[in-house]
Parts: C-alpha cells; structure tokens; sequence
C-alpha cells in the first residue's frame, strides 16, 4: 500500500472515530438534558403513557451507522476503481 495511501487512510479514519465520540457525547448530553427539563412525575397517573418515540441516544447511535459506509466505499473504490468485484 503506498504512503499517501496510508495516510489518507489514517486521516479518514481519526475523522470518523472523531465524529463518532462527538455525535455518541453529544447524543449522551442532550439525552441528560433532554431528562432534567422533562423530569418523570413522582406518582404517575392511573392510565399508560404512550410513548412517542422520541430518544436522542437511539437517533444518535443510528446517526453513527451512515459513517461506516465512508471508509467501505472508498476502499472499494480504490481497490476495484470501475471494475466490478
């Protein structure tokens, strides 16, 4: 593998590990916050709490995966250019 190969490799690498910690803190934060401003009532009503949905963690770790397909895509493309596989 040559050297520019490598480091492109590095920097694409520490870029996604960097957006990852920073999207998964960041998930982790706002999910705090998110808590403290809607706390749970301390004798909940007779009747269910639907739940909407909504949790900052699930959508930040889903957030997460489309990064992975970076690096995939350019590997393969610079193993295989417009060959196919």
């Amino acid at each position: 593998m040559p050297d520019w190969l490598r480091i492109a490799w590095f920097i694409v690498s520490a870029v996604w590990l960097a957006g990852a910690i920073g999207l998964f803190s960041w998930g982790v934060v706002s999910s705090w916050v998110w808590r403290r401003n809607n706390p749970e009532p301390l004798d909940p009503p007779e009747y269910e709490i639907v739940h909407d949905g909504s949790n900052p963690v699930a959508g930040c770790l889903a957030c997460l995966m489309w990064p992975l397909m970076i690096p995939m895509a350019l590997y393969e493309w610079l193993r295989y250019g417009n060959r196919s596989p």
